[in-house]
């Protein structure tokens, strides 16, 4: 079923919430879907705060997108309340059917940075990456403790570079790379205890 690929939040805590916001200066906003029940999908308009009123209570994304972000500036990333856990596939914000797709540079840029209720990471099945993909991906998340697993074997230029830095991780992921670039896991572990 589709729920089970699209990325998914559940609230562990009562009264926690989800959001997108957006960042930089006004350029082509993603297009979203958002469903409580994995049947009904709607579109979402960044801003909308969704709340998980409940423990248990879940949100699911998807999109069909060639990018979330333009740059390190122009960008959106998720807003998270309470505490909450994220699974299912990253990549369901690109193609809602999982379509191979291309990562282009900046990709999943800061798109949980700052978010201490995130308390697991969704799955990062890419394995070849563009630009700084995942760069600050979950920069000062304190409350993930355990990384998700990274399977990328090519990466680009600034890839990974600070995406645990000030996080609670506390192993660090196999990193199983057979090519790098310049700036590649800069930092990437930055500041955590």
């Amino acid at each position: 079923p589709a729920i089970l690929n699209s990325l998914c939040f559940t609230a562990t805590a009562p009264n926690s919430s989800v959001k997108l916001q957006r960042h930089g200066a006004k350029w082509t906003i993603p297009v979203l879907e958002y469903s409580l029940n994995g049947t009904v999908w709607n579109q979402y308009v960044i801003g909308l705060t969704i709340n998980l009123v409940n423990p248990g209570d879940r949100v699911y994304f998807r999109g069909d997108n060639d990018y979330l972000c333009l740059d390190g500036q122009n960008r959106v990333s998720f807003v998270l309340d309470g505490e909450i856990s994220a699974s299912g596939n990253i990549m369901s914000l690109l193609s809602k059917d999982l379509a191979d797709k291309p990562l282009t540079d900046y990709t999943f840029n800061y798109l949980f940075a700052f978010c201490d209720a995130l308390t697991t990471a969704p799955e990062l099945p890419a394995t070849t990456l563009a630009n700084h993909c995942y760069s600050s991906m979950f920069y000062d998340c304190s409350g993930l403790k355990t990384p998700p697993e990274l399977p990328a074997v090519m990466l680009a230029e600034g890839c990974y570079m600070s995406m645990f830095s000030g996080s609670g991780i506390t192993t660090a992921p196999v990193l199983p790379a057979e090519s790098i670039a310049p700036q590649c896991y800069r930092r990437m572990f930055e500041r955590c205890i």
